[in-house]
């Protein structure tokens, strides 16, 4: 046993023992994501061999191994952001992308733990990382002054390019050309973003005649709302049935209903993108690409703008869950002449779910206290909040809206705080929001292997309520004789899906004119509430171009069916 210690210590203590194993602490950050192997945490890091190399021919000089111990520091903080970035995205997201995404996941993180906590949190890392520059450099201080480091470190350099030059990672791991292609893939968009805004491609619309038909339209966005509820076996056997029902309920009421999908450009999360997609009838897939046309977008043609200045629409914009918090302002991008946010709706009962506000007070709300104070067509965009991850139980609904506090308060019980399991409830938000920064997301979450029972019975739950909550809402309106036009839809598939076909979204158009349908139809659109399960998917953002031809009354030849981003830039001149 004496001897069996001694050996370990003999081994703890070699110097060339100690930085290949600090080498292979390089790779322990792979072992948090969903695809590795064995091989992949054993082999060689070849930058950190460089390192070694370097480190030990310049020997006994001054900080050699502040310098190494801090370049280990920096290889690790890399391969953890690219760790992140992958678990976020489901792939190797660009870093121009993180960049943008940063600041999203920074307003998450504040919501959720709150400014003393997260101020602790960056603290904390902080001294974290200057903890680790400190260790690796007094442990391999006596690797650098070893005679054999820089021998061994060499030979194994050459071993790296070597193996490098076989298909695969065999035995040896290099992160650089990974991280260059993603510098020269974040440069190009980074060029793209300091494109022109070229060619208004719905520009001719304000050139022609005015709307044959005023009818007031209504946007309503049931948040994550995706195809996966019919591809999906035990969520099909709900949602059919469900759909079935309420579509009969809205032909008893008078309603012409058609439906059919729309390929939304992300998946998993991002709304904000998809509903600027909707509304420019651009396809943009990227925080950056975002980032570059939202301060444009008065330069362009959209459908709040066009309805506005050529229907002679008043515009609302309804979004429960914005608020005005520490670093964030609220914005009005498309110049809607009426908001209501979270601060305008008067709710004072228990805030439920990550949206807070339930959808039936919210729609309730602005259906019996904004919408009929406004005289002439009124064109409304609402985005539910009720159906958003992390799918607790959703609110009961009610007969009359205004006692949805009320109602809330005898579900959560008398004696019951709200704010009880706030911890966990923050760590489960966080753990599944974080995958609303991906287009796509990893096989964690596939169906139905990894999402438990309980899990798609919530999910199908929260969907049931804000489908019932939004047609319901419908009923609060008087009869106007210029007639409504309603499209619901989702703005992306929930965060619970494999990696590939995760894109399509349910479309379901309500019209008191038939013929405001027949746009719709020609797009694949079937009557009922129940889309075709094997029908194709229009784009999500034409949208806009469908509700134009349908107010218009005529095919829109002279407009396109949705662009996308490279269509609209071009690079800017030098």
């Amino acid at each position: 046993m004496k001897q069996a210690l001694a050996r370990l210590r003999a081994l703890a203590g070699n110097t060339q023992l100690r930085w290949l194993a600090w080498g292979l602490a390089l790779h322990l950050p792979i072992t948090c994501g969903d695809h590795w192997d064995w091989p992949d945490v054993l082999c060689l890091s070849g930058e950190w061999c460089v390192v070694i190399a370097l480190g030990a021919w310049a020997g006994q000089r001054p900080r050699a191994s502040v310098a190494v111990g801090c370049t280990w520091t920096l290889l690790f903080v890399l391969e953890s952001v690219r760790l992140a970035g992958q678990l976020l995205t489901g792939a190797d997201p660009q870093i121009y992308d993180l960049a943008f995404l940063t600041r999203h996941l920074w307003v998450l993180l504040l919501d959720l733990w709150g400014p003393a906590r997260l101020a602790a949190a960056l603290v904390g890392l902080v001294l974290l990382i200057a903890g680790l520059c400190a260790l690796a450099s007094w442990r391999l201080r006596a690797v650098l002054v070893h005679a054999r480091s820089l021998r061994l470190s060499s030979v194994l350099v050459v071993v790296c390019l070597a193996l490098s030059l076989m298909p695969g990672e065999l035995g040896a791991r290099w992160v650089t050309p990974a991280l260059v292609a993603n510098a020269v893939d974040s440069w190009r968009t980074w060029r793209l973003t300091q494109a022109s805004v070229a060619v208004d491609h719905y520009a001719p619309l304000m050139a022609m005649e005015p709307p044959a038909a005023r009818p007031d339209i209504g946007l309503y966005v049931v948040e994550s709302y995706g195809r996966v509820l019919d591809d999906e076996p035990v969520l099909r056997a709900s949602w059919h049935p469900l759909t079935q029902e309420l579509g009969a309920e809205l032909a008893s009421e008078g309603w012409h209903v058609a439906s059919g999908w729309a390929t939304a450009p992300v998946s998993g999360g991002r709304s904000w993108i998809s509903d600027a997609s909707v509304m420019l009838g651009i396809s943009i897939r990227h925080q950056s690409s975002w980032a570059h046309i939202q301060p444009k977008v008065d330069a362009l043609t959209h459908l709040p703008g066009w309805l506005k200045e050529h229907g002679g629409y008043q515009t609302v914009v309804c979004r429960p869950k914005d608020r005005a918090r520490l670093g964030i302002e609220l914005r009005n991008d498309f110049d809607w002449q009426h908001t209501v946010f979270a601060a305008d709706i008067p709710y004072d009962g228990p805030a439920v779910g990550w949206g807070e506000i339930p959808d039936q007070f919210s729609l309730g709300h602005l259906h019996t206290a904004v919408l009929p104070e406004l005289e002439g067509p009124r064109f409304l965009f609402f985005h539910g909040v009720s159906a958003h991850a992390p799918w607790d139980t959703p609110p009961p609904l009610v007969d009359r809206w205004q006692d949805v506090g009320p109602a809330v308060q005898a579900a959560l019980g008398e004696d019951e705080e709200p704010e009880a399991d706030e911890p966990e409830s923050a760590k489960r938000a966080l753990k599944v929001q974080a995958r609303r920064y991906a287009p796509k997301t990893g096989k964690r979450f596939k169906l139905p292997a990894r999402l438990f029972p309980e899990k798609r019975r919530a999910y199908m739950n929260v969907v049931d309520y804000s489908l019932r909550a939004t047609l319901g809402a419908m009923a609060l309106l008087p009869d106007t004789p210029r007639g409504r036009l309603v499209v619901i839809y989702g703005d992306h598939q929930p965060p619970i899906l494999p990696p590939t076909g995760a894109y399509d979204v349910p479309v379901h158009v309500l019209a008191t004119d038939p013929r405001w349908l027949e746009p719709f139809r020609e797009a694949g659109f079937v009557d009922g509430l129940a889309p075709e399960s094997e029908a194709e998917a229009m784009p999500l953002q034409a949208l806009f171009p469908t509700v134009a031809a349908a107010v218009m009354g005529r095919e829109l030849p002279e407009v396109p069916r949705g662009v996308s981003l490279t269509d609209l830039l071009e690079p800017t001149q030098p």
